[in-house]
């Protein structure tokens, strides 16, 4: 999904494509608020993953480095530590694909995300569907938080949050 080349690595020039998607996808122009906070969280990343990366490979991200940050970081960090960081992350995403500002996601809003990230959108609303978990017909805050920390602190293959980014076993 970060690997928009495709050439095993996750370097500074897919954080930027993927910004792009987001401008494209979500209408943003240079200069603007918008665009001055995916420019921030696309950084944040590259920062965080870069003291896992080897230095003579310029600073791209193989898969195990990928690995062993999200692992470290992410996966067996303290729960204080967890918290502010997806918190912080999944703040920043929902706020720009919540395009209306109505403090959810709606299908719509849900497939923009899809798109950006390069996610085949044929399964965009699949994944929609379980992710939103109250069945009101839009993902909150919190669904988008649980699912996340499914995603990645769960090891049971039938949560919700394993649907988060697609069908991962196709």
């Amino acid at each position: 999904m970060l690997d928009s080349n495709h050439d095993g690595f996750i370097e500074s020039t897919d954080f930027e494509a993927i910004g792009e998607n987001v401008f494209i996808m979500l209408g943003i122009e240079l200069d603007t608020h918008a665009f001055r906070q995916i420019e921030e969280l696309s950084e944040k990343l590259r920062v965080d993953i870069r003291e896992y990366t080897d230095k003579k490979r310029g600073n791209k991200c193989s898969i195990d480095e990928w690995l062993s940050f999200a692992d470290e970081q992410i996966v067996n960090c303290d729960e204080e530590w967890y918290n502010n960081y997806i918190n912080s992350i999944v703040s920043g995403l929902f706020d720009m694909f919540d395009s209306n500002s109505d403090g959810l996601i709606s299908d719509i809003e849900y497939i923009n995300l899809f798109t950006s990230f390069r996610i085949e959108v044929r399964f965009a609303s699949k994944c929609f569907k379980q992710l939103d978990t109250n069945n009101d017909g839009y993902i909150s805050r919190d669904e988008l938080v649980t699912a996340i920390k499914e995603f990645m602190r769960s090891d049971k293959p039938d949560t919700s949050g394993n649907s988060l980014f697609g069908d991962l076993e196709n």
